[in-house]
């Protein structure tokens, strides 16, 4: 396995750094994803899901989250946090889940 960029070895870095890149829009971006969520879902299947702010947003509107990433740092942040996150590389995946 590759080195990992130091970007991903902290979830407080990688937040500066997206933060700086989306000209302080980063939270706009997961804002956009839920939007599209509606009352029906029930299940989400989040891959290379970096921060956990979506995750949060599952836990707090009782909806199954799980989520995939090649970062061991954010797998391990999300876990402290009680999440059902899996260090895994997504390229490697042979069948998804519904």
């Amino acid at each position: 396995m590759e080195e990992t960029s130091f970007i991903y070895k902290s979830i407080h870095v990688y937040r500066i750094i997206l933060n700086i890149l989306y000209f302080g829009k980063y939270n706009q971006r997961f804002k956009d994803v839920i939007k599209h969520f509606d009352s029906n879902t029930n299940s989400v299947t989040e891959l290379c899901f970096g921060d956990i702010k979506i995750a949060k947003y599952c836990k707090e509107n009782a909806i199954n989250w799980v989520g995939y990433d090649l970062s061991k740092s954010f797998v391990d942040f999300a876990k402290k946090k009680n999440y059902n996150a899996n260090n895994a590389d997504i390229m490697e995946f042979d069948d998804y889940s519904k």
